[in-house]
């Protein structure tokens, strides 16, 4: 984790895993423009637009001036919408979408879309949640069409027309544990979920974020031993990461 004032960022225990697998596979050049699509409240957002020229689209109004707010000190830009709101040549180095995928029905027409907006040469980062069999009353809960599997993710970004595709498991030993305790939470309060996919996704990038400097502090720092683990554990963890190139 970088080694930014830790009270800047109001990340999960579960963002933290997300950001250390991603950071090592962004670009060394500061100049790469970076798209994302769906940031949510923003708590990587600000994370990227501190290190690149940024932009992002959000469907959520309270989550996209939230994000806005983060991002706006360092340049970047957050439109309220899908894609349609950027302009129609707008093209980024970098597309990433962090648990955006299985919350949308047709993933591979939302794949070709995001691709639409990468240079060539430009990378796609995703990450989505892990093993279709643990699919349950909390990712029904946050609007989740699906979970994937490595085979799977690869053959989309193959099928949008990218090349050099990696995907590798994240989160390690840590990431299992969180997701079995989401999982059981909200079996016990499925009284209270959603019925809606479009209002539980809304929902889904507010739910157990940290509320003030010292939550993020204490979040952040109980976090730095779950991020040393999923390093030891190469490869394994809940979360899938797929990296893929657009052909020049």
């Amino acid at each position: 984790m970088s080694g930014v004032a830790v009270q800047s960022y109001a990340l999960t225990v579960s963002a933290w895993l997300r950001w250390d697998a991603v950071e090592r596979r962004l670009p060394l050049d500061p100049r790469s423009s970076v798209l994302e699509i769906g940031c949510g409240l923003g708590g990587l957002s600000q994370l990227l637009a501190e290190r690149y020229p940024y932009a992002a689209v959000e469907t959520d109004a309270t989550a996209a001036r939230a994000a806005h707010e983060r991002v706006r000190p360092y340049g970047g830009t957050v439109l309220c919408g899908d894609t349609s709101a950027l302009e129609a040549d707008f093209h980024a180095d970098v597309v990433c979408a962090f648990e955006v995928l299985e919350h949308i029905e047709d993933d591979r027409a939302a794949l070709q879309d995001w691709r639409a907006h990468l240079t060539p040469g430009g990378r796609m980062i995703i990450t989505a949640p892990a093993y279709p069999e643990r699919f349950g009353p909390a990712d029904a809960r946050v609007g989740h069409w699906r979970r994937y599997d490595a085979l799977t993710l690869a053959k989309l970004l193959r099928d949008a027309g990218l090349d050099e595709i990696e995907i590798r498991h994240y989160g390690g030993p840590v990431s299992f544990a969180l997701d079995a305790t989401r999982q059981r939470l909200a079996t016990l309060d499925a009284r209270r979920a959603p019925t809606d996919r479009t209002e539980a996704t809304a929902r889904s990038g507010r739910l157990l974020q940290p509320r003030g400097r010292l939550a993020a502090r204490v979040t952040r720092i109980l976090s730095y031993p779950a991020v040393l683990m999923a390093r030891a554990f190469a490869d394994r963890g809940a979360g899938l990461i797929a990296v893929g190139r657009r052909p020049d």
